[in-house]
């Protein structure tokens, strides 16, 4: 009688066979993996934005007006220039903790929430408020960036309010370097400053003034006040840029700057937004989505915005100013009359 045997094994070319198999799906595969993964963070991002201009709504449903950019001593001189004193130097997310559900973090904090004047002492002088900004708030993080690696790096500063001068690139700002064990809670999205705030100065023949955007100092903007067209008074506010992501950090180096949630309220227009990520400096809107950088407008929408590129010799607007730059610029005003189409950069 023959038998037949039947084989119970791979030989070793029909193993590596299907291991070479296996590996060129997983390299099909990882990348469309990768993309599903980006398109997800991009849109939690997106949902993030949405929530923060909502409690932007909410607040001014509540108080009559939209939170202000941060509170302190008024500016003197032109530029304006600020000096620590009176006022709680809190930024603009802090005052929309209520409306993003972070209600008991609110209350927690010590300080008079009085807009103007200003009073009271800043709001890193108090222990309590410290450990109030320690607070780690899902929504106010781009879930597509690490930002907290910024504090792995102990000579990393930490922007624990913002104040907008002619010196902002060279540390003018009133930088608390270290917050102590625990850290500080960060953020990737800020205010929209306008160009550069309540700065009365002309460049690029425009009046930047003329271009002030929805948070500076102690402001009290009311929805009916953002306008698209002088001549009209045309609703402007889904042509308003209201909030927006920073990488906080420069580009390819270690975390060297993080935003604070409690404190730093809002960034500038002045510097548009580099063509790549490779020339992001801390302060410039920037993100690690592909090509691109979200904004939430002033009517709840939000949107992405390619970048406008800019001067690289400089990281000034180009000169003179591309169409693209002078569009962001545009988009930057509450009240500028300027109906500059937006076309090149909305995506």
């Amino acid at each position: 009688m023959i038998r037949s045997f039947r084989r119970l094994a791979f030989t070793l070319i029909e193993l590596l066979v299907v291991i070479a198999i296996i590996a060129v799906l997983i390299g099909l595969l990882l990348p469309a993996v990768q993309k599903v993964r980006a398109a997800a963070a991009r849109s939690a991002c997106a949902n993030n934005l949405k929530q923060i201009a909502l409690a932007a709504h909410g607040y001014h449903s509540a108080n009559g007006i939209l939170p202000p950019g941060n509170v302190g001593n008024p500016p003197k001189g032109n530029p304006p220039r600020y000096t620590n004193g009176n006022g709680n130097y809190l930024g603009t997310l802090a005052y929309m903790l209520p409306y993003v559900e972070q209600d008991a973090v609110y209350r927690t904090f010590l300080v008079d929430w009085t807009v103007s004047p200003p009073t009271g002492n800043p709001w890193w002088t108090v222990g309590d408020n410290v450990r109030a900004s320690r607070a780690r708030i899902k929504t106010f993080l781009c879930p597509s960036d690490s930002l907290e690696e910024v504090m792995d790096n102990p000579d990393a500063l930490v922007v624990a309010t913002m104040y907008l001068t002619l010196d902002f690139y060279n540390g003018d700002g009133f930088y608390v370097k270290q917050f102590g064990a625990g850290g500080v809670g960060l953020t990737n999205y800020l205010g929209m400053n306008g160009v550069w705030g309540d700065w009365d100065a002309t460049d690029h023949g425009l009046s930047l003034l003329q271009y002030k955007g929805l948070f500076v100092n102690a402001t009290k903007v009311a929805r009916n006040q953002v306008t698209l067209d002088a001549l009209t008074s045309a609703d402007g506010t889904s042509n308003t840029l209201m909030f927006g992501e920073s990488l906080n950090s420069t580009f390819g180096t270690p975390r060297d700057v993080g935003f604070s949630w409690a404190g730093a309220g809002y960034l500038t227009a002045y510097y548009c937004i580099p063509s790549s990520n490779a020339e992001v400096v801390w302060g410039d809107w920037s993100s690690n989505h592909s090509g691109i950088v979200q904004f939430a407008y002033a009517d709840g929408s939000v949107r992405q915005l390619r970048p406008t590129g800019r001067d690289p010799e400089t990281t000034w607007a180009h000169y003179p100013m591309t169409q693209p730059e002078r569009a962001f610029w545009a988009l930057s005003g509450y009240a500028d009359g300027d109906a500059t189409r937006a076309d090149g950069i909305t995506n």
